[in-house]
């Protein structure tokens, strides 16, 4: 089994890149956030989840290890395969899965691409046990209270029925320090608008 590769960077797509490593190039998947942070012919580790199937095998790559376990945790739910669990995964923070899981939040889960409300009902449910002793990641008040803004504003759009698989990508970009969650309620809306 593939558990981590170290090499360059050959060529970048939207859900998978080449590494070469010591000459041989390794077909790595991947979500776009972590796809976004890699650069063509840079040096780049991946952490792999080795998935193997009657009919192929797969390389998941993921930037940390910590992210990695948690993608594996995912896939271990009944109707959840990688490729809807890189989804999950590259759609919502570990904080802010961590946070919608204790708070048994279906709504933010709903906002995922390829999430419905049962799937999402059951990711709150079957989750929670599995991550009752995974300790997350200490951040500053700050860096919290800005997931907090944007989290509430996901949660009220979902709540008037947008429910694009990009939206959380949609409010971290118009997100600005500071922000209220009225102000950015306010700035989503007007760019869903032009849509």
């Amino acid at each position: 089994m593939i558990g981590y590769l170290d090499g360059e960077i050959k060529s970048l797509e939207q859900d998978k890149c080449l590494l070469v490593v010591s000459g041989v190039g390794y077909e790595v998947v991947a979500h776009g956030q972590a796809l976004q942070r890699c650069q063509l012919a840079a040096n780049q580790v991946f952490y792999i989840h080795h998935h193997i199937r009657e009919d192929g095998q797969c390389l998941y790559g993921f930037l940390s290890a910590r992210e990695r376990d948690l993608f594996r945790i995912v896939i271990q739910m009944q109707g959840v395969g990688p490729k809807l669990g890189l989804v999950i995964c590259g759609s919502i923070s570990e904080e802010a899965l961590l946070r919608a899981v204790a708070d048994k939040d279906v709504a933010r889960f709903k906002c995922i691409k390829g999430v419905g409300a049962r799937m999402a009902e059951r990711l709150v449910v079957e989750l929670k046990p599995k991550l009752a002793k995974w300790q997350p990641i200490l951040t500053s008040p700050s860096l919290a209270r800005d997931g907090d803004v944007i989290g509430d504003v996901i949660e009220a759009l979902a709540q008037l029925g947008y429910t694009s698989g990009s939206l959380m990508d949609m409010v971290r970009s118009l997100f600005e320090p500071g922000m209220t969650s009225d102000a950015l309620l306010k700035k989503s809306l007007r760019s869903l608008a032009k849509c």
